[in-house]
């Protein structure tokens, strides 16, 4: 009886097989996890947009009830008529940070900014540098809320002496209005080195010249040149208006003037500028 090996040819086929199959498997799972990170990131950006979306909309309600218990005089962004806000907690709130309208706003969102002009990106970036409870938190927070307010053309920037800047532009309640304004906007601004997803001011496309570059939105893209909008999520920023609704829209829908201003709207100029 002879002892043979039988196989030989079929075992280094075999063997060939394997590798081939190993090869292949892996290529295929690093496609599906690639395909699933790229899909989770998806989802986790397509849930931020969700959680700005719920914020603007409880943020525009509180600028709309402030509205109603002020004979329908709408907050302005700006007031240096307010010397102080006293804080549940009994901090006194001074100077630009009563000044700005988070805190004045706040008090219809009972001093509550968590979920509306604090979400979780703005919020970590401002106690990177400035832990809540810290004596400049507030004025940080007041500087770099979540959405910045079209100031010039809605309700307002009042001086200590009530002048109103641009007055003859801006809408201080719906009365003088035809259609609806932008009142609140995803933004983003700079604090050192530090990008931040917020700032409490916006500047239109246009004031006597135009304040926005002409380049598209990139990712990379400063705010800072498309006045602090913040289109951050795929190209699209949050905005709420004077009638209650909510938006997603893009830079380049926001430089239409009409959506800023009574007086572009009533011209209706898109290329609206204050003579």
């Amino acid at each position: 009886m002879h002892a043979t090996h039988r196989f030989p040819r079929h075992r280094a086929a075999q063997r060939a097989f394997t590798l081939v199959e190993t090869l292949v498997t892996t290529a295929v799972v690093v496609i599906v996890v690639t395909m699933s990170m790229a899909g989770f990131d998806k989802a986790l950006k397509n849930r931020r947009c969700l959680k700005e979306t719920a914020a603007a909309h409880k943020l525009i309600i509180a600028y709309l009830t402030a509205a109603t218990d002020n004979d329908g005089q709408w907050l302005a962004g700006m007031d240096g008529r307010v010397k102080s806000i006293t804080l549940p907690t009994g901090k006194v709130l001074n100077g630009h940070t009563c000044n700005r309208f988070p805190y004045r706003l706040g008090a219809y969102m009972e001093y509550n900014l968590d979920g509306t002009l604090l979400l979780k990106e703005n919020s970590r970036q401002i106690e990177k540098s400035t832990p809540r409870g810290s004596g400049m938190y507030e004025y940080m927070v007041s500087t770099f809320p979540a959405f910045g307010m079209n100031v010039n053309f809605v309700g307002g920037s009042i001086d200590e002496s009530n002048r109103l800047e641009y007055a003859e532009d801006c809408a201080t309640r719906a009365a003088q209005t035809e259609s609806p304004l932008l009142v609140f906007a995803s933004a983003g601004g700079q604090l050192g080195n530090i990008r931040v997803d917020g700032f409490n001011i916006l500047s239109p496309p246009h004031l006597k010249v135009a304040n926005w570059i002409a380049t598209p939105w990139t990712a990379k893209t400063n705010p800072a040149l498309y006045g602090s909008v913040d289109a951050r999520h795929d190209g699209i920023a949050v905005c709420a208006y004077t009638d209650g609704s909510v938006r997603s829209q893009t830079i380049e829908e926001l430089r239409d003037m009409r959506l800023w201003s009574k007086n572009a709207a009533a011209q209706n100029d898109p290329n609206y500028m204050i003579p």
